[in-house]
């Protein structure tokens, strides 16, 4: 009897979503925006010429020592670049989401 009690009890807190999923469900993924993790054996100068091919600018440049990149604004086209680039490791979507009380 114990056990069964204790087996449902489980398996209701298994089953209920965490702040997390909550979390991830009410994401708004910022359009066009995007953050560009280079690759950790790219050089400065290849990181720059990419950089150069791009005409908006960027809103972000990262250089630390577990993350290299850079964020900004780009088109459909950059974008499709970007991801063929042998210099990039990841692309990212900022996001934000509100509290709700």
């Amino acid at each position: 009897m114990r056990i069964s009690i204790l087996l449902a009890l489980v398996s209701s807190a298994v089953a209920a979503p965490t702040p997390h999923e909550l979390q991830q469900n009410d994401l708004v993924i910022i359009p066009n925006k995007y953050i560009i993790k280079l690759k950790e054996d790219v050089t400065a100068l290849a990181a720059t010429d990419l950089k150069a091919s791009f005409s908006n600018g960027f809103s972000h440049e990262y250089e630390m020592t577990t993350f290299r990149g850079f964020a900004g604004t780009f088109t459909a086209e950059e974008k499709a670049i970007l991801e063929a680039s042998g210099a990039v490791r990841r692309l990212l979507s900022p996001a934000y989401s509100h509290v709700h009380d």
